[in-house]
């Protein structure tokens, strides 16, 4: 398998896929290519991988446990950090890796759609239903997590909303008709005559869009909707004001 990897490295400009082949594999293979990118340090860093979250031998313990479960679409007993409560007969859909980190999908008794990071799993038992559920009950879910998932605050049942942004010229490069988009929903939508660029994103609650917004201050503007513009701007203020005391 070492082969293979130092294979991509060597000849393909796009190795995002490289980690997507890693997902089942055995986390040490990186150490290997660790020593083989040590040999070309000039050339090659990683940072992270998309194992951080899964060091530990107990962690493993739980994903493996949870790619099964994913696997047979069997429903699990799941208790989290810090939460007393422990969700019993969850229908476990997915194991999704966004935002850098592993997030199980799954479907809670009240049939709505969460996303749980896997690295704030305590446990993963044996439910109370020891049968699988079928695949028919849960296609709508998998539809929206195929098609309309930007992120893990996506909210599932949601109307979206449509927010209009502007970037300053300094960062709109990244902005540009032709470049790769942030979200699945990102539509460009004209570039100005000073180099800004404008833009639509579609969002179900504004914490899935803030975070990405502050990220880029002081270059992006938020122009529609108001009452978007204003939450960020009261939570700047927060910000400075706790900062001054």
């Amino acid at each position: 398998p070492i082969d293979i990897f130092q294979e991509t490295l060597k000849n393909s400009y796009d190795i995002g896929w490289l980690f997507q082949m890693a997902h089942d594999a055995d986390p040490g293979v990186f150490c290997e290519l660790e020593k083989f990118t040590k040999q070309n340090e000039h050339i090659y860093q990683f940072k992270n991988t998309p194992f951080e979250d899964i060091k530990t031998l107990e962690a493993k313990d739980i994903f493996k446990k949870l790619q099964i479960a994913v696997k047979n679409r069997e429903y699990k007993k799941i208790k989290f950090i810090s939460d007393p409560n422990i969700y019993d007969n969850l229908k476990c859909l997915k194991l999704i890796f966004m935002d850098s980190n592993w997030y199980l999908a799954f479907v809670d008794n009240s049939e709505k759609l969460r996303f749980g990071r896997v690295a704030f799993i305590q446990s993963v038992d044996y439910a109370s239903k020891s049968n699988s559920f079928q695949k028919s009950s849960v296609e709508k879910y998998f539809e929206f997590l195929n098609q309309e998932v930007e992120n893990a605050l996506t909210l599932y049942g949601v109307d979206k909303k449509i927010a209009k942004i502007k970037v300053l010229p300094k960062i709109a490069r990244y902005f540009e008709k032709d470049m790769k988009k942030f979200f699945a929903s990102q539509e460009f939508v004209e570039k100005h005559p000073d180099g800004s660029v404008d833009f639509f994103v579609k969002y179900t609650q504004p914490m899935e869009l803030l975070p990405f917004v502050k990220k880029w201050l002081p270059n992006i503007k938020i122009l529609e909707p108001i009452e978007l513009r204003d939450l960020l701007v009261d939570e700047l203020k927060k910000s400075i004001e706790n900062q001054l005391q």
